[in-house]
């Protein structure tokens, strides 16, 4: 903005410039008002068509606009919100939001997509953008909204498409002009997370024991530990007999067997069989998959059925545990970082969590007799209004800890005390995990209607997600799992445990040791 003073004009960098039509007509004579913008005694600004004094800058630019100089208000830019929605792999990403100072170094999601929009729609369109939900380093996301604030143009998908290929970011709804619904983008009423674990990670230590020299795994009640191989098969209704699975194993699988061959629990939907090793297989490639009674069956070796039962009775007991009761708020602040005791941002509620079944693992390779210990892949699902910092890792972190054997049911309890001392939770891998979708509530309808989501290539975008989510997860989860064996969840009695050691004092090891220290962790 230009002043003038006693014949000198300065200008000040602190404010935009002004339309030349209002910088000529600004003239004061405030002496102590510099270009560093310091001030000194207020003088009133004089308008210099008409020499009407005014006590403020903002008064005079109001006086200019309606009175004396109409044309001086300054022209608006012409702008129009734009809403994307877009589904990624995170592998290649330094997160989701735009890295204003490094981009080129450290790519993100955002600028991969407006780097794309300026090729496709034009260099100099992008004014803004406004982003659903933030993506750490390395996650995916099925589902995610970006709200672009624009220069009016021409907008064609196709070319936006073809400009995104080979960024793993995909366009899973026409762009078009963004409904009221979207003006807080920014706040869903709900983010639903997917994390993906290997069962590698959740099996105890007796279980990995007997399953590494082909043995049945522990934990499981006399009737759960087969004598022999077998096959169990779901859905099962509820009003099939004996003779139906028998005359099932015959028709389709060349099997003949006997009702007292068949095992089933009223009410559950499934069935066990108790064959031979060799028929097993055979009835396994016979029968996994096959439509059945207007069903598509699903079939596992007995024993693997029995092992996967016994960790996912486990998950459920600790996601449980981490949704804690349906009302009120509880203390996350021992899975957040940077919050401390007490921080009203580390009181929290999670709106669901679930853990899965066998039916939804993700299972590589599923044929007969396949290692699935190394192979097979459970998940978990949490959704709440929104997630602090490392907050959901931290509880996938602890929940696999619990499961595995290495902390009790008892270590999230105190996670979630809230006058207690601190806990150490260790970050699961941000490789496994996804932003599986969100939701505004129901006053603002179905969002994926209203954007006409292609159904396609949103489970497209899921498949991509869980075979990528498995490939890059299988080292870090490797290491983290090492990290729990080493007493990451107990570093700070590992430190006292170490410190007592060293400086020979007997009754600081066996405190430490008392109280839970891992034994070789000195």
């Amino acid at each position: 903005i230009l002043f003038k003073s006693h014949g000198t004009v300065s200008a000040s960098s602190s404010v935009p410039p002004l339309p030349p039509a209002m910088a000529c007509v600004l003239a004061a004579a405030p002496p102590e008002i510099s270009c560093a913008g310091s001030k000194g005694p207020a003088e009133p600004l004089v308008c210099s068509h008409c020499g009407a004094a005014l006590a403020s800058r903002n008064a005079l630019f109001r006086h200019l606009t309606e009175k004396c100089d109409p044309l001086a208000a300054k022209a608006k830019v012409e702008k129009e919100r734009v809403v994307l929605a877009i589904g990624y792999l995170g592998s290649r990403y330094h997160g989701c939001v735009l890295n204003e100072k490094d981009e080129a170094g450290h790519q993100t999601v955002e600028g991969a997509v407006m780097a794309a929009v300026r090729k496709a729609w034009g260099g100099d369109i992008v004014l803004s953008v406004a982003r659903c939900t933030r993506t750490e380093r390395a996650a995916h996301a099925a589902e995610n909204l970006l709200v672009l604030t624009v220069r009016p143009t021409l907008r064609c998908d196709d070319a936006l498409r073809k400009a995104l290929e080979g960024a793993e970011v995909w366009l899973l709804a026409p762009s078009g002009p963004a409904p009221s619904i979207f003006d807080k983008v920014y706040s869903p009423k709900k983010r639903a997370y997917t994390y993906y674990i290997p069962y590698s990670a959740l099996l105890t230590a007796e279980e990995r024991l007997l399953w590494s020299v082909g043995g049945v795994p522990a934990g499981l009640t006399e009737t759960e530990q087969p004598a022999a191989a077998g096959l169990w098969v779901a859905p099962v209704p509820g009003d099939c007999a004996p003779e139906e699975i028998v005359q099932l194993f015959s028709e389709h699988g060349g099997v003949q067997i006997s009702a007292e061959d068949v095992f089933m629990t009223p009410g559950r939907g499934q069935a066990e069989v108790r064959l031979s090793p060799s028929s097993a297989a055979a009835s396994y490639e016979a029968l996994n998959g096959l439509i059945w009674r207007g069903e598509k069956l699903f079939v596992l070796p007995l024993q693997e059925a029995n092992a996967k039962f016994a960790v996912q009775r486990r998950l459920r007991q600790g996601v449980k545990a981490l949704r804690g009761p349906p009302k009120g708020l509880r203390s996350f602040h021992n899975f957040i970082s940077d919050i401390k005791q007490g921080d009203p941002a580390a009181m929290r509620q999670l709106q669901h969590c679930s853990a899965g079944s066998a039916f939804s693992d993700f299972c590589p390779d599923r044929g007969y007799g396949h290692r699935w210990v190394e192979s097979d892949w459970s998940t978990v699902s949490f959704s709440a209004a929104d997630f602090g910092p490392q907050q959901l890792r931290r509880m996938v972190g602890a929940l696999v800890a619990v499961v595995r054997g290495t902390e009790g049911l008892e270590y999230l309890t105190r996670c979630f005390d809230a006058a207690g001392p601190p806990v150490d939770t260790v970050a699961a891998p941000a490789e496994s995990v996804c932003l599986e979708g969100v939701e505004f509530g129901y006053s603002a309808g179905d969002w994926r209607e209203t954007l006409h989501l292609d159904g396609a290539a949103a489970a497209a975008m899921r498949r991509r997600i869980a075979a990528r989510a498995v490939e890059d997860g299988r080292r870090p989860w490797r290491d983290f799992v090492h990290a729990l064996d080493a007493g990451a969840t107990r570093a700070k009695l590992v430190h006292r445990l170490a410190a007592a050691a060293e400086s020979g004092a007997l009754e600081g090891v066996l405190e430490a040791l008392e109280e839970g220290a891992p034994v070789d962790a000195a």
